[in-house]
């Protein structure tokens, strides 16, 4: 169980591996915040679709970072 999917892994390859080792171990992964259980295939999926968007926002995030850091540079 945890809280918020991004706390979980950095990238959507990472959940997703951390997804699969758990369901080989009969374990299932339920998120709080996002009401995500992958005891179902609703859940699963829902864990794929927010570990994406969880991803493409620390990418936006060092993006931006980096974009000021320029900026600043300049």
């Amino acid at each position: 169980m945890v809280t918020k999917l991004d706390r979980l892994g950095r990238s959507l390859e990472h959940l997703i591996e951390l997804s699969n080792d758990l369901q080989r171990r009969g374990v299932d992964l339920v998120v709080l915040d996002q009401g995500i259980d992958t005891s179902t295939a609703v859940g699963r999926m829902f864990f794929q679709i927010l570990g994406s968007i969880a991803e493409f926002s620390v990418i936006s995030t060092r993006r931006d970072a980096e974009i000021l850091d320029v900026k600043a540079a300049a």
